[in-house]
């Protein structure tokens, strides 16, 4: 549930209060069969649910292996934009949310846990000249496991000639640990109550990841051939990264790992009625085995994408898309994603009727061959699906 007010005095000068709330229960018992595994010598759930001697040994026992979770959150906040000189902006705001998570199952009690996050932030943009726009600013947070943080924020644009812009950008941010990551206690019991193993535990404090962002970029636009290019380079470095160790697992914080890459957009509109884009990205990571193994693997190191977009005429729109994405290691309990190749395509109709907007849609996902996503077991074939909507 969602509500919203804006209220715009001016071009220069408009402000808005929002608030949300939202409830997410997760509720799938499972049962499964324990076996004893007499290789490794300890207690797992029975391959493909039934004892396989003589490796798989039955135990008589059942486990219980369904996910409960109940989570809500509920959001305020306000946010002022108005011109305070001629050459002077401001972006200001608050928020407050209150958030709460229930799970016999991952956090082996019955009672909820909640918190109160709160933040503060300006944002300031001057031109201190024709050719240059400086952009800085700072939010202030408190975070109800790790305290208060700043995060500031320093941006330079430099017009080089009519049409071609520098940017470089400096920023820090702050990711703090979720409820799991620091109350997290994942035991698993038999259906009579006996537990089995324990395999997470409550950490010690841990301190937030900090995030040091660096950007060098470029915005060209080249009217006689109808080009625009969008280019950048980026540098980040990621301090105190939270991950788990240890039986029980537990989360602490690791060493730093930096992320650096490019990323390259160009738009093309020869004709009014024909828009064609294309990007492409390329990712290094750069970390210690000790702190993640499969890390350096947890991002495609190139991804493509091409899309066209065509009006037909009489309402009528077409589009198309292709996207490549290179191989790789979904962390936490994910598996490898190989490299794959994705087509999309949509027919839409628009139309008026009684002065409303409307649009009928014909669409088709992942047209070509299947991948999987996270589990080897999610599968992502091929969609096609029909739309209607109407604009009040």
């Amino acid at each position: 549930m969602q509500f919203r007010f804006q209220r715009v005095h001016s071009s220069d000068d408009e402000w808005m209060v929002q608030a949300y709330f939202s409830r997410n229960n997760h509720d799938a018992p499972r049962q499964a069969a324990i076996c004893i595994d007499t290789v490794k010598g300890k207690p797992v759930v029975c391959p493909g649910g039934y004892p396989a001697p003589p490796r798989y040994v039955a135990t008589g026992q059942t486990l219980e292996a369904g996910i409960d979770q109940l989570q809500t959150r509920f959001n305020i906040e306000f946010q002022r934009n108005q011109r305070l000189a001629p050459d002077w902006r401001a972006v200001w705001g608050a928020e407050v949310r209150q958030e709460t998570v229930e799970s016999l199952r991952y956090f082996n009690t019955t009672g909820s846990l909640d918190g109160t996050l709160a933040r503060a932030y300006l944002n300031l943009e001057w031109r201190a000249h024709p050719d240059v726009l400086l952009q800085g600013g700072a939010m202030l947070e408190h975070h109800y496991f790790t305290g208060t943080d700043v995060s500031p924020r320093l941006a330079l644009n430099y017009a080089l000639a009519d049409g071609h812009t520098l940017r470089l950008n400096l920023s820090q941010a702050y990711r703090s640990p979720t409820f799991f990551e620091q109350r997290g206690n994942l035991t698993y019991y038999t259906t009579t109550g006996l537990p089995v193993v324990q395999a997470f535990a409550p950490s010690d404090p841990l301190q937030p990841e900090r995030i040091l962002s660096r950007e060098i970029g470029y915005v060209g636009v080249y009217p006689r051939a109808h080009l625009q290019l969008d280019a950048k380079f980026f540098h980040d470095t990621i301090y105190d990264y939270i991950n788990s160790k240890g039986s029980p697992a537990r989360f602490d914080n690791r060493d730093d790992f930096s992320v650096r890459g490019g990323d390259l957009q160009l738009g093309w509109q020869p004709v009014p009625a024909l828009r064609l884009s294309a990007q492409y990205a390329r990712t290094f990571i750069h970390a210690d085995e000790s702190i993640d193994r499969d890390l350096e693997d947890s991002a495609p190191r190139n991804t493509f994408s091409l899309l066209a977009r065509y009006e037909l005429g009489h309402g009528w729109l077409a589009s198309a898309g292709v996207y490549r994405s290179g191989r790789m290691k979904w962390l936490s309990d994910g598996d490898w994603t190989g490299a794959f190749t994705r087509w999309d395509a949509r027919l839409a109709r628009r139309w008026s009727w009684q002065g409303h907007q409307m649009e009928a849609a014909l669409a088709g996902q992942n047209l070509g061959a299947d991948y999987n996503e996270f589990r080897d077991s999610n599968i992502f074939s091929r969609r096609v699906y029909a739309s209607f909507s109407v604009a009040w």
